[in-house]
């Protein structure tokens, strides 16, 4: 017997759902007036309901209850979890431990760093967990200053397949490096690194408290986060930053913003409850970051400097040259 054409197929589903046409159904009163209007009283009573949760909300993320990615029903949960987990996985001074690395020979790979996560357009939030995972696998590991480099583009790999979309290829990182390593040494090295930091590759960074900070504050200016970020970004070459907590720095690089752009008061007892830190205690870590910003133009490492000096972070870095 010979198959039927697809032509056919068609034909006799519809000869089929002819047929079941002739059934009779029963007539449902489910789109009568009435029906709808019942539906439509029932949705109206149940409104002030639904909306109580909203008020409970800070007045920044009432503005964002209709934003899935603002998540605003549970952003205020998720940052009490961050600040719980930014304690687990935190780097003590490892420098001491290294026999063949110092402060500086980091500080010129973070800088490098950045030049190089600038110019692959990534996220920032892959430069902090770049840096993260360095620092984590450098207190793990003895390092020969020769593999430094490669210790870092590899958690610059690691950190964006976790963070970007499309993520720069082995032979991007390869090129970046001036061929100085082969792709088979940077895919050794990936495994390295994630055997001795146990796959443990998510950690709250100081850009995501600021961001949230400078969202219950409120902008002062276009500059304003810029400015923040600046100076954050500015701890992340320094070494000796490490040994403040991620909220801690992100809410330090905050006021030093609001002390540079005159704001008054600089920090205001909402940024208190928000961040959970007094001015004073953060004041010693601002004024470390102050620091940073006066040295950055004569300073030997210009990556951050030059990169903040951009039409796309409002120029800021020239603002405190």
């Amino acid at each position: 017997m010979s198959r039927a054409a697809f032509a056919d197929l068609t034909n006799t589903s519809n000869a089929t759902l002819g047929k079941a046409e002739k059934v009779e159904r029963p007539v449902s009163g489910r789109t009568s007036g009435g029906s709808f209007q019942s539906a439509r009283e029932s949705v109206a009573s149940t409104q002030g309901v639904s909306d109580d949760w909203v008020m409970d909300l800070h007045e920044k993320d009432q503005a964002d209850v209709d934003n899935p990615q603002a998540v605003a029903e549970y952003a205020a949960d998720i940052f009490v979890y961050l600040k719980e987990r930014e304690q687990v996985g935190r780097v003590g001074d490892y420098m001491t431990q290294q026999e063949d690395l110092t402060e500086k020979m980091r500080a010129i790979l973070v800088d490098w760093l950045v030049e190089v996560h600038w110019k692959f357009k990534l996220q920032q939030e892959t430069l902090s967990l770049t840096v993260h995972l360095l620092d984590t696998y450098l207190s793990k590991k003895q390092v020969k200053r020769q593999k430094l480099q490669l210790v870092g583009v590899t958690c610059m790999l690691l950190a964006a397949k976790h963070e970007e979309i499309y993520p720069p290829e082995i032979k991007d990182f390869v090129h970046v490096t001036d061929r100085a390593y082969t792709r088979q040494e940077i895919l050794d090295m990936e495994v390295t690194i994630l055997n001795t930091i146990g796959f443990q590759l998510t950690h709250p960074s100081g850009r995501q408290f600021l961001m949230r900070y400078v969202k219950l504050m409120g902008a002062q200016s276009v500059e304003h986060a810029a400015l923040a970020e600046y100076s954050l970004e500015l701890s992340l070459v320094n070494y000796r930053s490490m040994r403040y907590a991620p909220s801690h720095l992100g809410a330090a690089s905050l006021l030093l913003a609001n002390k540079i752009l005159k704001v008054s008061p600089a920090w205001p007892q909402a940024l208190v409850d928000a961040t959970g830190y007094a001015e004073a205690t953060i004041k010693s870590s601002a004024k470390e970051m102050c620091s940073l910003l006066q040295q950055a133009e004569k300073n030997s490492l210009q990556a951050v400097r030059k990169k903040y000096s951009h039409a796309t972070f409002h120029r800021v870095a020239k603002m405190v040259a």
